[in-house]
């Protein structure tokens, strides 16, 4: 079996514009607030002609904590789906009480899509913007890149590649690719 490349996208902050109140991002709660970043599709068809797996993984504790609907989350996920390439998006839609098991910072959506794709995790990467993020990657030696939106909680991680966004970020990732 082919051992795959992939690039795993935290969503919010990353591939949309989230809210920010008092420096700290909160997911949108409205299908009509769903503003996905100008670049993302330009970044994303590069990696994609490069070779690389495409996925999303994200923590959505407003749907567990009754702020949405699911199924107002799952149109914001189809106009990512019909935008970009994604092989699976992976989705905790637990509140942060319930203690699940696929929450970020836990590395169950990464092992799953490794056992699902034949990922290789030294050669793939994980862009978000939340130390959690950064965690999550760490955990299972994935390449981390930080979009730092100089959020009140970042605190410092010297294992982690930082970036302004995700134009920056695709130019890291591609650069290691053709080294």
């Amino acid at each position: 079996m082919v051992i795959k490349e992939a690039v795993f996208f935290d969503r919010d902050g990353v591939l949309n514009r989230p809210f920010i109140r008092n420096k700290k991002p909160y997911a949108p709660l409205k299908f009509e607030d769903f503003y996905i970043y100008k670049d993302v599709e330009s970044c994303v068809k590069k990696l994609v002609i490069n070779n690389f797996l495409i996925f999303v993984i994200t923590n959505q504790p407003d749907v567990g904590n009754g702020l949405i609907k699911k199924s107002e989350l799952l149109k914001m996920h189809a106009k990512l789906n019909n935008l970009i390439k994604i092989e699976k998006i992976y989705t905790c839609t637990h509140s942060q009480d319930d203690l699940c098991e696929c929450r970020k910072p836990n590395p169950f959506f990464l092992l799953e899509a490794k056992k699902c794709y034949n990922i290789c995790f030294k050669r793939s990467y994980f862009v978000g913007d939340r130390y959690s993020d950064m965690l999550t990657s760490k955990q299972v030696n994935c390449n981390s890149i930080f979009i730092d939106r100089k959020y009140k909680e970042t605190p410092h991680m010297d294992y982690v590649h930082f970036v302004k966004g995700i134009k920056e970020a695709t130019k890291y990732i591609l650069r290691g690719k053709n080294d």
